[in-house]
C-alpha cells in the first residue's frame, strides 16, 4: 500500500495488509472509529433506559385495561360506602391525587372493598358513592368517575425514554459490531472519489453526504454515506488532488466502507461553495443518465411510480421525520391542552341538574400569566342522594370553608359538574392559545404530505419538456444552513420562464454546466401549475 498517509503509520498499514479474516490485536481501537461517538451513546442511552424505566414504574397505568373492561361491561352499578379518602404525595397539573377505599355489596351478597384514585379530592368516610363493577368478575370495581391507578393513560408518554434510551444501546452495540466485523473480514481496494454530494439532511450539526467511488481494480461504482467531518474532508482533498482514495468495504455488503487514512484524524471542514467548485472546472462533468429514466419519462400518462422514486432517501426524511416530530407535538400539545385549556363551553351543555354545594376549603392555585388563580373545594349530594367532590378554579379570594354555592351536574354523570362562576380548569378561556401547539403537529404532518403529494402528480402526469438554463441567482435564503439558489429555466416550445429553487449540490451543478456549455435539458412540468416541475435528469 503506497498511500503516504498509511505509511506513517506502520502498524495500521501491516494490519490492512494482512488477508481476512485478520486478528483485531487487543487494544487496536485506533482502527476503530467513533468511539467516542459509541461511548456517548451507551452512557446516554444508559441513563434515559434507567431513569425511563424508573419513571414507568411510577407513572404508567398497570390496571388501565381492567379499568377498561370495567367501563365496557357488561357491568352493574350499585351503592357503595367510602370507608377511608387520604391525600398522596403525587399531583397532576400541581393538583393533589387522592386514593379512596370504598366497600360494596354485589348481587351474590358478598361484601367487597376496592382501592381508587381521584385527581382534586376524594370523599368523607361513610359517604354515599355509584360503584360499578364487572359482571363475571365482581372483584374488579371502581367508584363512577375515579381510576384505579395515580395516573391516567396520558401518563404512558413517558415510556418514550425507556424505548430511546433502548435505541441508542443497540445502535451503539450494533454499530461496534459492525465496525469490527469491518476490521476482521472488509476487503481492501483503491479507489477514485467520482462525487460528493452534501444534502440537507444534518444530525448533531453535521451534513449527510453521499460519497461516489470507482474502484481501480474493476472500476466498479461504490457509494457511501457518512456525516464523519474527517473522512468527508479526505474525500475533497483527494478529489482536489485526484488522488486515490484507500476503501476498507464489506464485500457482501458493499455499501459498508470505511476510510483507513481518515483513523484518528481530525480536519476543520471548510465550507464548499457549491459556485466556486463550478467555476474552477472540477464538476463539469458529463452527467451520466440511468436508463430507467428514459424508461419512465417515456412511458404514458399516467406513469407508474417505480420504489426508487416512490420510496427514496430524500422523501422518507421530507415525510417521515416531519411526521414522527408532527406526531410528537401533536400528542403533547393535545394532552397539555386538555389539561390546561378551560373546556367550560362543553361542559355547560352536558349540565341538566342543580344543587347546593358546600364549600370544603378554599387554597392558593397556580398563578397564571401573573394572575393569581384560587383552588376551591366543594361537595354536593345529587338527586339520588350521593355525594360528589370536585374541584374548580376561580380568580380572588372569598369562599370560605361551610359557606353554600349553587353547582350544575349531569344527571346521568354527577361527576361532571360547575358551580356558577367558576371554571374546571386553571387557564380559563385565556389557556386557549395553548391549541397552538397541537394546530403545530398537525401542520407538520400535513404540509410535508401534501408537498411530496403535488411532487407525485408532477411524477405522474407531467409532461416532458426540453429546456435552456437562462441564469443562476443566489436567493440569499438559507435552509438547514445551506445556501438556497434560483435557477431560471425556459422550455424551448415557447413557455415563460420557469423559476426553480434547489439547495442540492448535484442539481446545481447539472444547470451550471448546462449553462456554461449552452446544453439543453428535460425538464418534467406540472400541466395544470407550468410553474411547478422538477429535473428528472438529476435522479
Amino acid at each position: 500500500m503506497s498511500d503516504s498517509d498509511l505509511k506513517g503509520d506502520p502498524e495500521l498499514m501491516e494490519f490492512l495488509q494482512s488477508a481476512p479474516p485478520r486478528l483485531v490485536p487487543a487494544g487496536f481501537t485506533k482502527a476503530i472509529p467513533d468511539r467516542k461517538e459509541v461511548w456517548g451513546k451507551v452512557i446516554f442511552g444508559a441513563m434515559f433506559l434507567i431513569l425511563g424505566s424508573v419513571f414507568t414504574l411510577i407513572f404508567v397505568p398497570k390496571n388501565y385495561i381492567q379499568q377498561l373492561s370495567i367501563l365496557r361491561g357488561p357491568s352493574t352499578e350499585v351503592v357503595g360506602t367510602v370507608l377511608d379518602s387520604t391525600e398522596t404525595s403525587q399531583s397532576e397539573n400541581e393538583v393533589k391525587v387522592w386514593e379512596t377505599t370504598f366497600q360494596y355489596r354485589a348481587e351474590d351478597g358478598k361484601e367487597r372493598e376496592g382501592t381508587v384514585f381521584r385527581t382534586g379530592g376524594g370523599w368523607d368516610p361513610n359517604d354515599r358513592v355509584r360503584v360499578i363493577y364487572l359482571n363475571r368478575d365482581p372483584e374488579k370495581a371502581l367508584i363512577k368517575g375515579t381510576r384505579l391507578d395515580p395516573f391516567g393513560p396520558a401518563a404512558s408518554f413517558v415510556l418514550i425514554f425507556p424505548i430511546a434510551g433502548l435505541g441508542l444501546l443497540l445502535t451503539a452495540f450494533k454499530g461496534r459490531k459492525r465496525n469490527k466485523k469491518l476490521l476482521r473480514d472488509g476487503w481492501v481496494a483503491q479507489a477514485m472519489v467520482a462525487d460528493i454530494n452534501k444534502q440537507s439532511l444534518r444530525v448533531n450539526g453535521r451534513f449527510r453526504h453521499t460519497i461516489q467511488f470507482v474502484r481501480l481494480d474493476d472500476a466498479q461504482e461504490m457509494k457511501w454515506v457518512t456525516y464523519d467531518t474527517a473522512k468527508i474532508e479526505l474525500c475533497y482533498r483527494k478529489r482536489e488532488a485526484n488522488e486515490a482514495v484507500t476503501l476498507l468495504y464489506d464485500p457482501k455488503e458493499p455499501k459498508k466502507i470505511d476510510l483507513p487514512e481518515a483513523w484518528g484524524k481530525t480536519f476543520s471542514i471548510s465550507s464548499h461553495d457549491y459556485l466556486e467548485k463550478t467555476k474552477s472546472g472540477t464538476i463539469a462533468k458529463p452527467l451520466q443518465v440511468a436508463p430507467w429514466i428514459d424508461d419512465f419519462l417515456n412511458s404514458p400518462v399516467p406513469r407508474k411510480l417505480p420504489s426508487k422514486l416512490r420510496w427514496n432517501t430524500p422523501y422518507l426524511v421530507r415525510t417521515s421525520i416531519p411526521t414522527i416530530m408532527g406526531i410528537g407535538i401533536f400528542l403533547t400539545g393535545a394532552i397539555f391542552s386538555s389539561k390546561l385549556v378551560s373546556w367550560n363551553w362543553v361542559m355547560k351543555s352536558r349540565l341538566d341538574a342543580t344543587a347546593v354545594a358546600t364549600v370544603v376549603r378554599e387554597e392558593d392555585g397556580v398563578d397564571f400569566i401573573s394572575i393569581p388563580v384560587i383552588r376551591v373545594k366543594y361537595s354536593f349530594e345529587d338527586q339520588y342522594g350521593y355525594t360528589h367532590q370536585s374541584v374548580v378554579y376561580t380568580v380572588g379570594k372569598g369562599h370560605p370553608p361551610g359557606i353554600q354555592i349553587n353547582v350544575k351536574y349531569d344527571r346521568d354523570h354527577p361527576e361532571a359538574s360547575l358551580p356558577d362562576g367558576f371554571w374546571i380548569e386553571r387557564a380559563n378561556l385565556i389557556g386557549i392559545f395553548l391549541l397552538i401547539f397541537p394546530a403545530i403537529g398537525l401542520c407538520m404532518l400535513v404540509i410535508p404530505h401534501a408537498a411530496e403529494s403535488r411532487r407525485f402528480r408532477v411524477l405522474r402526469h407531467g409532461t416532458v419538456e426540453v429546456a435552456k438554463i437562462v441564469r443562476i441567482e443566489d436567493t440569499g435564503k438559507t435552509e438547514n444552513y445551506q445556501a438556497v439558489f434560483a435557477i431560471w429555466i425556459q422550455p424551448i416550445n415557447g413557455m415563460s420562464e420557469i423559476r426553480y429553487e434547489t439547495m442540492k449540490e448535484k442539481e446545481l451543478k447539472y444547470a451550471m454546466r448546462a449553462l456554461d456549455l449552452g446544453e439543453t435539458i428535460r425538464v418534467l412540468i406540472d400541466p395544470k401549475h407550468p410553474k411547478v416541475c422538477v429535473l428528472p435528469e438529476t435522479w
